[in-house]
């Protein structure tokens, strides 16, 4: 009995001690939150706008479990120092190419040919959105296979299907603690089903890109296995795929939904390039509107809502204390819609607030970050903005572009899914007839 109480003491010692040391930390305010689970009872199916409305009453952050969502600017720029242990945290992953080996794309005029089908000249109405990942698709694939899409290869439900099943909520990445329990074992289940099923056509793409493999003379070089090629890929071709096409589609909408910037959009487009041939990726420079204009829709549909960090060291950021191991949810969607940085017009799609306000989006600004910061910023960050601009461009200078027979500008249906990304959760259909001379 005895050493039972000596055992209870000793726990109780223990607890108090900690409790003391850390009664002496300040922690980050947020709304009143439940043991473990934080708020997370409080999400609905937009987690990005829950979070935002829970913390707008409670200055900047939100616990959802182990995790801490974060949606103002100014702190942000504190832990994405380049000294700072929040700035290179992040969750477990490979690093297999850099920014700088990811910086190049081409889009030849037959890939926007898939934009001119023979309904266009009919004037009927085509599923926009489905061409736009059509295109996408197309230039993806020369870019990582070095040829365009192979019919045996269904790159498209692979892509689908993993971005659906990851990017579905999982408990275990907001309690860390309840990871090994496997709770969501279907869903698991489901991505290794997913996954193994694709193999075939993992394994001849992978074989594809493959030499017959060597032994290294340094021991410390590590040789790529076909396992980890196939890995790569699919984590390529998710990206590359999905990203592009899904920021195209919200500018396209943003554009139909302002007839006044796209038409001064196609009047840069006009007086720069001329009437007689396409864009080219080379002409991206001189077109600053189109510039903003892609600038202004990643402020109000950033492609990646949640880029996840995790603290890697104890640090204090104002004065609140960030524990080791905290996993922080940097609210981008959030940052773009903040009023106290975009006024109180943060609602609408002006471009021309970027005239005054140069904000430069590869990580350097804190107001408007879609390609995350850091270290940690997306490796294909300029390939992205250069597949959107170049897309984009072709687009809104190939075609004039009308809604459906009764339709308004505002009728048009602006709903997201969350996910990895944020799509569009309808498609966009318009009429489309060829502008250009020749």
């Amino acid at each position: 009995m005895s050493s039972i109480i000596v055992a209870i003491l000793a726990v109780v010692l223990v607890i108090s001690i900690r409790y003391k040391k850390h009664a002496k930390w300040r922690k980050l305010p947020g709304p009143r939150a439940l043991p473990i689970i934080g708020n997370l009872h409080q999400i609905g199916t937009l987690p990005h706008r829950s979070l935002q409305k829970l913390s707008q009453n409670t200055d900047t952050s939100c616990p959802c479990g182990s995790a801490m969502s974060d949606h103002a600017s100014s702190p942000l720029k504190r832990y994405s120092a380049p000294q700072d242990p929040l700035e290179n945290g992040g969750p477990p992953k490979i690093q297999a190419f850099d920014s700088s080996r990811l910086s190049r794309c081409i889009v030849e005029e037959g890939e926007i040919g898939l934009l001119v089908p023979k309904k266009s000249e009919t004037g009927e109405v085509v599923d926009i959105s489905s061409k736009i990942n059509e295109v996408v698709a197309d230039i993806s694939t020369m870019m990582i296979l070095g040829k365009k899409k192979d019919d045996r290869y269904d790159l498209k439900g692979l892509v689908e299907e993993v971005l659906h099943l990851i990017g579905a909520f999982n408990l275990a990445d907001y309690v860390p603690l309840l990871g090994k329990l496997d709770l969501q074992w279907k869903r698991s289940s489901k991505v290794n089903v997913t996954l193994t099923s694709k193999t075939p056509v993992t394994s001849s793409l992978a074989l594809s890109m493959m030499d017959k493999p060597t032994k290294p003379q340094d021991k410390n070089v590590h040789v790529y296995d076909r396992t980890s090629i196939k890995a790569i890929l699919v984590e390529l071709i998710t990206a590359a795929y999905d990203t592009p096409a899904v920021s195209v589609d919200w500018t396209i909408s943003e554009l139909i939904r302002n007839p006044k910037v796209m038409k001064k959009l196609q009047d840069e487009l006009q007086n720069v390039i001329g009437m007689g041939r396409m864009v080219e990726e080379k002409d991206l420079e001189k077109l600053d509107y189109l510039y903003m204009v892609v600038k202004e829709s990643l402020r109000l549909h950033p492609v990646a809502p949640f880029p996840p960090r995790e603290c890697t060291e104890d640090t204090t950021i104002e004065g609140y204390h960030i524990p080791r191991k905290s996993r922080i949810i940097v609210n981008v969607w959030a940052i773009g819609h903040d009023q106290n940085v975009w006024s109180e017009n943060v609602e609408e799609f002006c471009p021309e607030r970027f005239i005054e306000k140069n904000i430069d989006i590869r990580g350097n600004d804190f107001d408007l970050i879609p390609f995350g910061s850091g270290q940690r910023i997306c490796a294909g960050m300029q390939l992205g903005l250069t597949t959107v601009r170049l897309v984009v461009a072709q687009l809104v200078h190939c075609f004039n572009m009308e809604l459906p027979s009764g339709m308004k500008p505002d009728d048009i249906d602006m709903t997201e899914v969350f996910g990895l990304a944020l799509p569009r959760a309808n498609h966009l259909l318009l009429k489309l007839s060829y502008r250009l001379l020749g």
